[in-house]
């Protein structure tokens, strides 16, 4: 099973100074984010991470000293949608996780132009990547090594193009998708 971790880079939801205090960034790593807390004011943050049923299923306590990069495995926790609450001496507002499950690659638009690649391929150990624009005129190409898989992630925003598809070739088999 291939787990894709999903998010829009935007801030926390929330009104006045506290929507631009956190944001939840897709590492590159599959399955991963980032909290970024970008308050510098000293002080104790708290991390929830709820289910999409509302249950409890981690909970940090962080000792901000000037805002902070904490990293999330999500794949761990399956498919579905996480609430990433952050509580702080200004109240509490939310973040939301997607984890996707991918049968052998797909493709999320992180926001903007950029796009996260997963590839699965037990099989292989690396492949050619080709990005075409709504024309099918090829605008990317490159060769990548990996071992089972990757997740690689592609800002386009040099690229004027109303769409994009994405393929990639190993050995055993070529793979395509649109966005």
């Amino acid at each position: 099973m291939l787990v894709a971790a999903m998010s829009t880079a935007t801030l926390a939801e929330g009104n006045g100074d506290k929507s631009s205090k956190a944001a939840l960034i897709p590492s590159q790593v599959e399955g991963r984010y980032n909290l970024i807390y970008a308050d510098a004011t000293p002080g104790i943050v708290k991390v929830k991470i709820l289910d999409e049923a509302g249950h409890v299923l981690r909970v940090d306590r962080i000792d901000n000293k000037r805002g902070f990069k904490r990293p999330y495995n999500m794949k761990d926790l399956g498919p579905g949608t996480y609430q990433i609450v952050v509580s702080d001496k200004d109240g509490e507002f939310t973040l939301m996780a997607r984890v996707q499950e991918l049968e052998e690659m797909g493709v999320n638009q992180l926001g903007g132009s950029k796009y996260q690649l997963v590839y699965k391929d037990p099989k292989s150990h690396g492949a050619t990547i080709g990005i075409f624009d709504q024309t099918g005129e090829l605008v990317h190409s490159e060769s990548i090594t990996f071992n089972k898989g990757f997740s690689k992630v592609f800002d386009l925003s040099g690229i004027s193009s109303k769409g994009f598809t994405f393929e990639v070739s190993s050995s055993n088999s070529s793979k395509r998708v649109s966005m």
